[in-house]
């Protein structure tokens, strides 16, 4: 697991829509 996809998924935990825009 790298250091940016756990900040991705606590950006996620924090807002849906920064979430979305990650995941596209």
């Amino acid at each position: 697991m790298n250091y940016n996809f756990g900040m991705l998924l606590l950006y996620c935990a924090l807002d849906k829509s920064i979430c979305q825009i990650n995941v596209i």
